[in-house]
Order: structure tokens, then C-alpha cells, then sequence
């Protein structure tokens, strides 16, 4: 009986021992918890960030008592990360605010905190854009296609961003991934930006080509800058290589597509004659007879087949 007696002893001053702790650790906890509140009221975000952690971290090993106080801790501080980050955004700091968002989605996750994981997780992607299209101005095209990258992480259908992704790669000479980035942004509502885009490039590569006297790889570059939509300029380059390489159908079916001026009517007239069409050739040779540059040639074309 005594040693019974003196068990419950015992465990009478622990538990008074105890709840004597529990009531420490409470008092420690409003006090910093209201400190965090004073740091947040003065505009101190991170200050009042590492105070509500602490607060929250002294308030856990009080049990029972300190659950509502941590429970409003995890409430805040996913909201006060996105306050600061909302002023990093209007202070045009893009990167910090960036950190900040995403720490935002990080705690909000952890916290179950449904509304500010949302208001982080919309803003992201504007803020990687803004990034993206920094790093793309200052040539940073490395930063640039990673920043655009994490745009579509958040927003993958998002075609402006596909855009802009396949404008850095063809910046940096990676013309295969310019492509397929092109291609997706077509499907994503930019079909019209991304064909100007894809026939830019196709119409750089056909000029490069052309005057490195590589007529093969221009008339495959005329024909794919008109994939995206006719182009009276590339189909005039890609025709006279045509014709450089003896290719005569091919010239033709690319010079008819050409602007019609007095160096297209001299191809054609050419291409028609070597291909035997002596009729189409006399048509054309009657349309430069008049010209500075190719009038003389045309009148000895015109004698010597007779046309009529």
C-alpha cells in the first residue's frame, strides 16, 4: 500500500511538473507569436516569418494547448511569403519574387493551405515569363529556354510561351528544337507568329545557301518557307537554283510562284527553252525584249526561235 501510495506520489508532481512546462512553453510562444505580429504590421515579412516558425515550433511541444497557435501559424506564413513576394513583383525584383512564390507553393503544400498555393501557383508562370523574355534580351539564351521551360511546367498549353521558347533556340542556332517548339505553339493558338517564325528561318537558311552556291539545300529551303505560307521572294531564290542545278520543272513550278519581274521572266524563258517548251520560252522572251539588262539576249532568243 505504501509503495503504492507513493507511485501516485510520483506521478502527481510529474504531471504538475508537466503542465507547469506546458504553461512556460505557452507564455514563450504568445510572446514570440506576438512579436512576429508586430514584425508584420511594421512591413518585416521575414522577420515575422522566422517569429511565426518559432512561435510555432515552442507552441507544438506544448501539446494540446499550443495546437490552435499553430494552427494559425501554418495559416500565415504561406500568406506572408506571398505578400512579400507580391512586393518584390512590384518592385520589378522578378527573381526574388520568384523565390518567394515559390516557397509560398512549398509551405502552402505542407500547410494544406489551398488559397495561397493557388495565388503562388498562378502567378509563377507570369513571373518565369517575365524572366525568360529578360534573359532572351540580354542573350542569355541558356536562362532564357529554362525559364520558358518552367513557364510550361505550370502552364503547358500556354502558346506564347511555346513561341517565344522556339525564338531563343533558333537565337542560339538550335534550329531542330526551334522547330518543335514552333510546332506546338501552332497547336496552342500562335499558328499565325509561329509560321512567320518557321519562315524566317527557313528563308535565312535559303539565302546562306543560295550564295554558298549550295542549290541543293536552297531550293529545300525555298519550298519549306512555303509550307508556311507563300513567299514570292523565297520561291524566286529557290527556282534560280533550280535552274543552276539543270532542274528545269522544278525551277519553273518555283519561278511561277516568284515576284513577277524581269529577272523571274528571264529564268522562266530559259527553264522553258532547255526544257524544250518552245512556245512558254518565245511568251517570256517577249516580256524582257524591252529590258535594260536582259532585252538583247531576248531579242537574239526571240530570232533564233523564231518566235512568232
Amino acid at each position: 500500500m505504501k509503495r503504492i501510495n507513493t507511485f501516485f506520489m510520483t506521478l502527481t508532481l510529474a504531471l504538475f511538473v508537466s503542465a507547469g512546462a506546458f504553461a512556460q512553453d505557452m507564455t514563450a510562444a504568445t510572446e514570440t507569436f506576438n512579436k512576429a505580429k508586430e514584425a508584420f504590421t511594421a512591413g518585416n515579412e521575414t522577420e515575422a516569418v522566422t517569429g511565426f516558425n518559432e512561435a510555432m515550433k515552442i507552441a507544438s511541444a506544448a501539446g494540446d494547448e499550443g495546437k490552435q497557435m499553430v494552427s494559425d501559424c501554418k495559416d500565415l506564413i504561406p500568406k506572408i511569403l506571398f505578400q512579400a513576394a507580391t512586393k518584390k513583383l512590384n518592385a520589378k525584383d522578378y527573381a526574388g519574387a520568384l523565390a518567394d512564390l515559390e516557397a509560398t507553393a512549398a509551405k502552402a503544400k505542407e500547410y494544406g493551405g489551398t488559397e495561397a498555393a493557388e495565388s503562388a501557383a498562378n502567378l509563377i508562370p507570369q513571373v518565369t515569363m517575365i524572366l525568360g523574355d529578360n534573359a532572351l534580351n540580354d542573350k542569355n539564351f541558356t536562362e532564357a529556354i529554362a525559364k520558358y521551360k518552367e513557364t510550361l511546367e505550370y502552364t503547358p498549353n500556354d502558346g506564347n510561351a511555346f513561341l517565344r521558347l522556339g525564338m531563343t533556340y533558333i537565337a542560339s542556332g538550335d534550329e531542330a528544337s526551334a522547330e518543335d517548339a514552333f510546332t506546338k505553339a501552332k497547336a496552342n493558338g500562335q499558328a499565325d507568329a509561329a509560321n512567320k517564325q518557321l519562315s524566317t528561318m527557313y528563308f535565312n537558311k535559303l539565302a546562306a545557301a543560295y550564295q554558298a552556291k549550295n542549290f541543293s539545300a536552297a531550293i529545300a529551303a525555298a519550298e519549306k518557307v512555303n509550307e508556311f505560307g507563300t513567299n514570292p521572294q523565297a520561291s524566286l531564290y529557290g527556282g534560280m537554283a533550280a535552274a543552276n542545278m539543270k532542274n528545269y520543272a522544278k525551277a519553273i513550278s518555283l519561278l511561277k510562284k516568284a515576284q513577277q519581274n524581269s529577272t523571274t521572266f528571264y529564268y522562266l524563258a530559259t527553264s522553258y527553252e532547255k526544257s524544250g517548251s518552245t512556245a512558254n520560252a518565245c511568251t517570256y522572251y517577249k516580256k524582257i525584249l524591252n529590258d535594260k539588262q536582259f532585252g538583247a539576249f531576248a531579242k537574239s532568243k526571240i530570232a533564233a526561235l523564231k518566235c512568232k
